[in-house]
């Protein structure tokens, strides 16, 4: 049982809309933050790229190892043990450099970043004209927690959110 008297929905629907309301950011800062972000990752894409191009020559040098370390079985101056050896840790090897291939972490990171400004920006219209299951994702994402205090809500949101609305206040307003 909790010791907590009720509160009326309509005091916490008013409740959550402020709190949701003030956690949006500005639409011009959150363009601002965009080409901020889309500039700096301009050099970490180079540099991404500049790795991806070292991996692909390692991994070309990988396959002619491979050829020569065949040759060199083939001619007898490998055991098949030693040859099956030096094959798998070429093999491991080539395994671990195709896997980094599958993650552009400059390209994800951005993505991620500009989807959480994106809907910083925007979730107090996404809140309102959502349907249930949609206000229901926007509470999730924001990670809000809710607790009944004296007939108030005292609500916890992701550091993200908070921390964008304080980035806000310090140099937007």
């Amino acid at each position: 049982t909790c010791s907590q008297r009720y509160l009326p929905s309509e005091d916490f629907d008013t409740t959550l809309k402020a709190y949701i309301e003030s956690l949006e950011i500005n639409r011009d800062l959150a363009d601002w933050m965009k080409r901020v972000i889309k500039r700096r990752n301009h050099h970490e894409f180079n540099l991404e790229r500049k790795s991806q191009e070292l991996k692909t020559k390692r991994l070309i040098e990988l396959t002619d190892k491979k050829e020569k370390l065949y040759g060199m079985k083939t001619d007898g101056l490998f055991t098949e043990e030693e040859y099956q050896k030096k094959k798998r840790e070429l093999l491991i090897e080539q395994a671990q450099l195709a896997e980094s291939f599958n993650h552009p972490r400059t390209e994800y990171w951005e993505s991620i970043v500009d989807d959480t400004i994106s809907f910083a920006s925007s979730v107090m219209r996404l809140f309102e004209e959502g349907d249930i299951f949609t206000r229901q994702i926007v509470l999730k994402i924001l990670g809000l927690n809710f607790t009944l205090k004296d007939k108030k809500v005292v609500i916890e949101t992701k550091y993200a959110f908070a921390f964008l609305k304080d980035v806000q206040k310090e140099n937007y307003e």
